[in-house]
């Protein structure tokens, strides 16, 4: 029996959208879903669609991506263990994919290893496109972390990267995170304009940390350059008592429980060493992080703790740990 015509459209229709839904891979908190189309990020989650129906999946639980098509990619996403060749794969892949927000996301899946390889300047960069694509706090969190060090010129250029950008941030919060990032990176470069944004922020510089119990300002602060845009400096903490409350609010995330929670509670713990390296506390916060990180399933991240803490902190009990972690990764 024939089919009219019109049916005959709509199946072909129906077989090519069921063909075009089975032609990605994923595999997400563990669980490998293997028929799914890849759309892209949507509010701050990756977007896609499982036998046609829509589907949000949180980006920090994504371990492997597939996209039909896109063999450069697909080489990065199996080379994520090497930060070097994922970077290099990742970089390629951007160039080459035409699809805007598969684009973006290949841009965040690049930021991580970029970051590991030393690359910070290209990951900030790849990261703020992004962020101005989502501004949510679910991306921000994905932010590239390995700050470089005091005397290197990528502090200058990467907040030189976000100073560019501002101007794409509407939201006030979005603005407010890169500005804060932006004064901690030329902070740590002893660059003056780092003092200059602090004040506009009426915060503190990266090595201090503002009191929660000090009255927040009655309005919105005015803009740069006018008498009042320097208001006196806000009541801050600093040394250990700037530690114990970056202890407190890690606690604070941690006994939330939720996936995000605790990659928030990581990456307080880890602002310890990032300005108070000399403290007995840092490699002990960089420890707990790292236990958070692999409880996240994060094993790149945090293998790249543990060794962190026995080059820097050898001396250490949380090297003797750390050692032990590493040995028990490599086992497994």
């Amino acid at each position: 029996m024939r089919l009219p015509t019109r049916l005959l459209g709509a199946a072909l229709v129906t077989l090519m959208a069921s063909s075009a839904f089975a032609a990605d891979k994923a595999k997400i908190d563990g669980m490998t879903h293997p028929d799914v189309a890849i759309e892209g990020i949507k509010d701050g989650k990756l977007q896609m669609r499982i036998r046609g129906r829509e589907t949000l999946a949180d980006l920090s639980q994504v371990e492997w991506l597939e996209l039909e098509g896109q063999p450069s990619f697909n080489r990065a996403e199996n080379s994520r263990k090497d930060a070097k060749a994922a970077a290099t794969a990742y970089q390629a892949a951007i160039r080459s994919i035409n699809d805007k927000k598969l684009k973006t996301l290949a841009e965040l899946r690049s930021v991580e290893p970029l970051d590991r390889d030393g690359k910070y300047v290209d990951a900030v960069t790849n990261f703020l496109n992004v962020y101005a694509a989502s501004p949510t706090d679910s991306i921000w969190q994905l932010r590239p972390t390995n700050v470089p060090a005091a005397g290197s010129t990528m502090l200058k250029t990467a907040a030189d990267r976000i100073k560019g950008k501002l101007s794409a941030f509407p939201a006030a919060e979005a603005k407010r995170n890169l500005e804060t990032w932006q004064m901690e990176l030329l902070t740590k470069g002893k660059d003056p304009e780092g003092s200059a944004i602090a004040a506009r922020l009426n915060g503190a510089p990266a090595d201090t940390v503002q009191n929660p119990s000090s009255p927040a300002p009655a309005a919105p602060l005015p803009p740069a350059g006018t008498p009042s845009a320097a208001p006196a400096a806000a009541p801050t903490v600093t040394g250990e008592a700037a530690v114990q409350m970056f202890y407190r609010q890690a606690a604070d995330l941690e006994k939330k429980g939720d996936n995000q929670s605790l990659a928030l509670a990581a990456a307080t713990l880890l602002r310890i060493p990032a300005h108070y390296p000399s403290s007995p506390e840092a490699p002990n916060a960089m420890l707990r992080a790292a236990d958070t990180q692999k409880k996240l399933k994060q094993d790149d991240e945090a293998i790249r703790i543990y060794q962190a803490i026995v080059e820097s902190y050898d001396k250490s009990s949380a090297a003797v740990r750390a050692k032990a972690a590493l040995a028990a990764m490599k086992r497994d």
